[in-house]
């Protein structure tokens, strides 16, 4: 994309705030993040790579999630 190429946008920058926000607040899978995010132009590969970089760091944890979704799911 030109405005990418430019500077304008900084997609890993981007992608990653959307996968954190979809890991710890909307409380969604990896499958279904990739789903989501794919289809909305993003490369599955970069995705899949940024996600294991998030969680080897400890920003995500899909165990957590998963955790405080049936938490919420049983309330």
């Amino acid at each position: 994309c030109d405005m990418v190429s430019r500077g304008y946008v900084d997609e890993d920058r981007q992608l990653r705030r959307l996968i954190v926000n979809e890991a710890n607040n909307s409380l969604i899978g990896p499958r279904k993040i990739i789903a989501k995010l794919s289809a909305k132009g993003f490369s599955m590969a970069k995705i899949s790579a940024l996600m294991d970089e998030l969680s080897a760091s400890g920003e995500i944890d899909f165990s957590r999630s998963a955790e405080k979704l049936i938490e919420k799911k049983l309330e």
